[in-house]
């Protein structure tokens, strides 16, 4: 009711009106010249919840002045009627047509059917001779219809009776069909997604094979078959999950693997297979996406493994089969190149641990897994070298970032992870020796690095990112 009664009596002075009855009781009858008959006019004052009142040539409708005012004090809306007519003495307001031109009351539509309906009203014979001319044309379009139709109905008798032979020599053809398939069911019962798509023949289709490496589950291997097409094996190894096993067949083309690996996402472990040739693994890890978890399996031969971590981009992170040797292990972390994120597994021994983290390079990036005991961490952390860029997970516990923190040694670089809370950083930087360099990210947030600046102790080394505003 608001808005109707908002856009009529915008513009309208309530004092000049001549109100029926006193009180809450005021009222005022308002009426549409020659839209009595208008489905329009009826269907808009049904949904803004006014009586339609009586139709006939015009349509008049009572509407009480508490409701006038309740909706004018809540018409935010500027436009409002401006043609009208107050009638005092028989307490009506009139409105022509046209009131709803100018309102977003109507659609277009609307407002076209609803003055083209009054058109009609004033000349009947006009309307009655376009009805006339409407009912022949239509005759004769029902005649076409009809003769068009008795053509269709031949031609479908043609056409069914063509795919009625077709269908026979298809059945013919493709009865085989449904016993492949049973068998492929069984198989799938059996041996789950990832033995189908260890498995799968040439003639297996690219959308099925997309569906099973989506039901692939966590730690589950991805050894796409030799049959596969290499566009496939790449769609395929696109929608791997994060921690789903990619480990192609040793025998796979060196371009096709290389395709595949270039495409994997954030979290997906690379666990090659050990059988793999020396130059095909090399190719890969050369193109490891960031965030890919650098994890070959153990048995690969000691060469094959320093080898590829040698090449590992910025980004990756390192995370060393649980099964691997302290001594493969340790040999790997020593040739990690710059950028690597060295996070390992957080139950790999103890020793293991603390022996990487004193051989890995400068310009590599300590992350360790968070869940990590916060024993091992503070030894690891004591242990790294000049130059290596100190960067502890945020989910790791503040008790042990704080005490990491005080472990690390003259000539580290202190590259704090964005997303770790402002009190944890202050705490961390007040407790780091002399001779640590604060190397101060453009990202984190000006308090932050003011407070951090305050604590630093005497010969440490102030290195902020040269895009930090020059206000901060």
């Amino acid at each position: 009711m608001n808005r109707l009664l908002g856009y009529l009596f915008k513009w309208i002075p309530l004092e000049r009106v001549q109100w029926k009855n006193n009180g809450e009781d005021q009222e005022i009858s308002i009426v549409f010249e020659r839209l009595g008959r208008s489905g329009v006019l009826c269907r808009l004052l049904e949904k803004e919840k006014i009586d339609i009142g009586i139709g006939g040539s015009n349509r008049t409708c009572t509407v009480k002045r508490v409701d006038i005012e309740k909706a004018l004090s809540g018409n935010k809306d500027q436009s409002g009627a401006t043609e009208y007519k107050i009638y005092n003495i028989t307490n009506q307001i009139y409105f022509q047509p046209d009131v709803f031109q100018n309102s977003d009351l109507l659609s277009m539509r609307e407002k076209a059917l609803l003055l083209k309906g009054v058109e009609f009203l004033d000349t009947p014979e006009k309307a009655a001779e376009i009805a006339i001319n409407h009912q022949e044309q239509i005759a004769q379009i029902q005649a076409q219809i009809e003769a068009q139709q008795v053509q269709y109905q031949q031609q479908m008798a043609q056409m069914q009776s063509q795919m009625q032979a077709q269908q026979a020599q298809y059945q013919q053809k493709f009865a085989f069909v449904p016993i492949i398939m049973a068998q492929m069911q069984a198989q799938i019962n059996c041996s789950g997604p990832g033995q189908v798509i260890e498995t799968a023949d040439a003639y297996m289709s690219k959308q099925a094979l997309m569906h099973y490496v989506g039901l692939l589950g966590c730690g589950q291997k991805f050894t796409p078959s030799l049959s596969i097409s290499k566009d496939t094996m790449v769609a395929m190894a696109e929608k791997l999950l994060p921690f789903r096993c990619f480990s192609p067949h040793p025998n796979t083309k060196k371009d096709d693997m290389v395709a595949m690996v270039k495409v994997l996402k954030p979290g997906v472990a690379f666990s090659s297979d050990p059988n793999t040739l020396y130059d095909k693994l090399v190719a890969m890890a050369k193109v490891l996406p960031k965030d890919v978890i650098f994890s070959p399996d153990a048995n690969t031969q000691h060469d094959k493994l320093v080898a590829m971590a040698k090449v590992l981009p910025r980004g990756v992170l390192f995370s060393p089969n649980l099964n691997t040797t302290h001594e493969k292990m340790v040999a790997m972390a020593k040739v990690l190149p710059q950028g690597v994120i060295f996070r390992p597994y957080p139950n790999t021994p103890h020793n293991t641990l603390v022996e990487m983290s004193k051989v890995i390079k400068p310009g590599v990036r300590f992350s360790p897994h968070p869940e990590t005991p916060a024993k091992t961490l503070v030894e690891m952390s004591g242990a790294i070298q000049k130059g290596v860029a100190f960067q502890p997970h945020a989910n790791t516990p503040k008790d042990t970032l704080v005490m990491m923190s005080e472990a690390i040694n003259e000539n580290v670089c202190f590259l704090f992870h964005i997303k770790t809370p402002h009190d944890t950083l202050v705490m961390m930087s007040k407790v780091i020796k002399p001779g640590v360099y604060f190397c101060l990210d453009a990202e984190t947030p000006a308090k932050t690095l003011v407070e951090i600046s305050a604590v630093i102790k005497p010969g440490g080394y102030f290195c902020p990112h040269p895009e930090i505003p020059a206000k901060t």
